[in-house]
């Protein structure tokens, strides 16, 4: 039996749709969550920040499979310490109930100074000091069916009336499609070898402003690009109560320019992840 944790998110409702035998899958969910896509698995009710709710969820299990919030779809209602907290949960749930094997599937996609990214950066080593077989994926952008993650960015162009380009737009971003994160999982989950290593799974970096071209021109979205300053879209983010796409995490995460290298999963667990170009081809417009 493998505890997941975050199943109802895309990527975790992505990994679920790829598992036949679902007899075998324990999901903890919360109480007002749609859980229409986990048909077939074992439900537990609770939150991950909550420590008796894992270790009642944990219980009988051999594997946990840990999604964090992706910067996409976190609110102001998922504090940078819940990623701690639901970390320090895991472990507990590990250490009682002799748990061995423990997967952490986040996003990696900020400056490393922002909190978000020093909460995860916690939360890893917390994982990484203790005696579990852990393996921890960092994950670009995700993006994906149904106008997924980062694809949101075309709400912003439908709602403005212009097209925000983020700072400059020059600087790089590294999308990943949502299949290959449920590949590179697998093969985690497969492979012994990941065992206690940290990989990066990034596609080749694009400029933000390419993303936002082959998005306006993948939505028909025929608007004038304007250059916004980060301190506009902050206080605007700010105003609508930071509760959609554009929060101030993903507002820094979008200036960053992201160059990193995703070749260690490539070489050890045969997980190369399509360029953005590509891999949109598999990903309809609505």
């Amino acid at each position: 039996m493998m505890l997941i944790i975050g199943a109802t998110g895309a990527v975790g409702s992505r990994f679920v749709a790829s598992v036949r035998n679902r007899e075998n899958l324990r999901c903890l969910v919360r109480k007002t969550t749609d859980t229409s896509l986990l048909n077939g698995c074992n439900l537990v009710y609770g939150t991950p920040s909550n420590k008796d709710d894992v270790l009642t969820a944990a219980e009988g299990c051999e594997a946990i499979l840990n999604f964090f919030p992706t910067l996409e779809t976190r609110t102001m209602n998922e504090p940078d310490e819940m990623i701690i907290q639901s970390m320090k949960c895991v472990l507990a749930a590990c250490n009682k109930h002799g748990i061995k094997r423990v997967v952490s599937v986040t996003s990696s996609t900020g400056p490393m100074h922002s909190p978000a990214e020093q909460a995860k950066n916690t939360a890893d080593q917390l994982l990484k000091a203790s005696d579990v077989d852990w393996t921890i994926l960092h994950t670009g952008f995700v993006y994906g069916p149904a106008k997924y993650g980062i694809l949101r960015y075309a709400d912003l162009m439908q709602q403005f009336p212009f097209i925000p380009v983020v700072g400059h737009g020059q600087q790089n971003i590294q999308p990943v499609l949502v299949h290959d994160v449920v590949k590179a999982i697998q093969q985690s989950l497969k492979k012994e070898q990941s065992i206690r290593k940290t990989y990066t799974l990034e596609s080749s970096p694009i400029a933000l402003e390419h993303f936002i071209d082959t998005l306006a021109a993948m939505y028909d979205v025929k608007k004038r690009k304007i250059h916004v300053p980060a301190s506009m879209l902050k206080l605007y983010a700010f105003l609508t109560a930071n509760s959609k796409f554009l929060n101030m995490d993903m507002i820094d995460a979008l200036l960053y320019d992201s160059h990193r290298d995703a070749s260690q999963i490539g070489a050890e667990l045969g997980v190369t992840c399509l360029p953005f170009d590509e891999g949109l081809k598999m990903v309809p417009p609505l």
